[in-house]
Parts: structure tokens; sequence; C-alpha cells
């Protein structure tokens, strides 16, 4: 269970589920769906972070939720939300073969550079306000450089 508060907003949204791939090829786009209940109404424009963390290696997905059609400051009480994005599975060369963790979590950004996570009050959270919600691993993409 992922309940994220911010200031004033303790709870107000819970991650119930998550849709993923076992395992994608490295370089290859993959669908991935986060549902989410909510809780009180939500007054912030938050934007959703996908970290696909192994090690020091990482390829994200920060995206406005629901290809940007309903923000988060139009969730209401009761909503069911599933946020489907559309991720590249790490074509950067520091994205090597293996298995990723998946962390989860919402952000704003008031100015340049002054990101602000919403604040995780229960679930499998690190201390950076994001929930682990599973894995996936990256195979190599069968050309050039493994």
């Amino acid at each position: 269970t992922y309940v994220p508060s911010a200031a004033g907003q303790k709870g107000k949204i819970e991650l119930i589920g998550v849709d993923l791939p076992a395992v994608v090829k490295r370089g290859a786009k993959f669908t991935a769906t986060l549902h989410f209940y909510v809780h009180e109404n939500v007054t912030t424009n938050y934007k959703v972070f996908m970290h696909f963390d192994r090690g020091a290696a990482r390829f994200n997905s920060d995206h406005d939720p629901i290809r940007g059609r309903c923000g988060t400051q139009y969730w209401q009480a009761g909503d069911y939300i599933s946020d489907t994005v559309d991720v590249l599975a790490g074509g950067e060369m520091n994205t090597t073969s293996g298995t990723y963790d998946l962390w989860v979590g919402f952000a704003v950004n008031p100015g340049p550079g002054q990101w602000k996570n919403m604040t995780v009050t229960s679930g499998n959270a690190d201390g950076n306000n994001r929930v682990k919600v599973g894995s996936i691993t990256l195979k190599p993409s069968g050309g050039g450089c493994r």
C-alpha cells in the first residue's frame, strides 16, 4: 500500500496496483500502468515519477498523469485512477542488462531546480519519498555491444 501525503494533505492517494512486464529488451518501449485510489481531494498538480534503479544505473519516466489529460489537482475522493505511460527501457550507456527496481512517487516543481516529492506516509518507502512497487529485467537488445 502506498499512501503519500504532502503538508496538509495526509493520506490522499493510495497506489493500489501496477501493471508492468517482467522482462523487456534494453532500448525497447513498454507500457506500464499505475492504479490509484483517491481518499481525499488533491489540490496540487503533481507529476508522477517512475525511477527504474539498479545501483547507480537508472532510467525513468517522469510524466503528467493520464497522458496530461487530468492533472492531480482534479482528482477527487472516491476516484479510481489508471495512469498508463510508455517507457523507454534504458537506452543510455549506463543501463546495462539486469534487474531494475521500480520506485514511484509524486513531485511538484515550484521553480527551476526546486523539485519537492510528496511525503510518503506508509508502504515500502525509502528516504526520498518514493515507494518500491516492483522490478523489471532488461535483457540485451540483441545487437552491438552488450
